[in-house]
């Protein structure tokens, strides 16, 4: 068994050997070989980075754009959505995947020309198809969510997740259309106590009399 083991010891090293002589003799030609592997995959690379914004758009198009049959709804389409949402004096904003119960729904009403007659604005289409966990954090959004949200000059200032909705039908499109008006729904309380207050002091000033 000792003889047999030195044996294929002895053969191991020898082909080492063999190994380091075939490479030394072949140096400039194993240079070659590995540089020509480190320039193609460079190259492949690059090529895949550059490549990789049109394959996007490209699936994104196929996704999502077939399925938008609606005016009210706007594609950000050759724009940098996030540079369009921080530009604008005000913006409404509908983030959703492609897919799913909620959105199949809430896209049958906004391509329903009837339905939205209703509805009194647009909405820009920011669909989650890819860096999902990016969005979610950037916007405080979830993926798994349609969210609508209201911009003035690139701050948020209202929201709304369809899947919060308890009645669906009656109330999608007229909370949409209140997207809007976070400042009359933020003073509503202010005013009711204001009148809350002049009708108190009316009763004072009429049983004082």
């Amino acid at each position: 068994m000792e003889k047999w083991f030195n044996k294929l010891k002895n053969k191991l090293v020898d082909g080492w050997y063999d190994f380091v002589d075939l490479a030394s003799a072949n140096q400039k030609r194993s240079l070659i070989y590995a540089g020509s592997i480190l320039v193609f995959v460079t190259l492949a690379t690059i090529v895949m980075i550059l490549l990789q914004p049109g394959i996007r758009k490209q699936e994104i198009e196929s996704l999502v754009y077939p399925d938008i049959q609606s005016s009210k709804v706007k594609l950000f389409e050759d724009k940098d959505p996030d540079k369009v949402i921080k530009e604008s004096k005000a913006i409404s904003v509908m983030y959703s995947k492609p897919d799913g119960l909620t959105y199949d729904k809430v896209l049958k009403v906004l391509n329903d020309s009837k339905a939205i007659q209703d509805l009194n604005r647009t909405v820009y289409f920011y669909p989650i198809v890819y860096k999902s966990h990016q969005l979610e954090e950037t916007y405080s959004i979830d993926s798994n969510q349609v969210t609508f949200v209201f911009y003035e000059n690139g701050v948020e200032k209202n929201r709304f997740a369809v899947e919060n909705l308890k009645d669906f039908s009656n109330e999608f499109i007229p909370k949409l259309n209140r997207l809007p008006m976070w400042n009359i729904t933020d003073n509503q309380p202010t005013t009711d106590s204001s009148a809350t207050n002049s009708s108190t002091s009316n009763s004072i000033t009429d049983s004082s009399k």
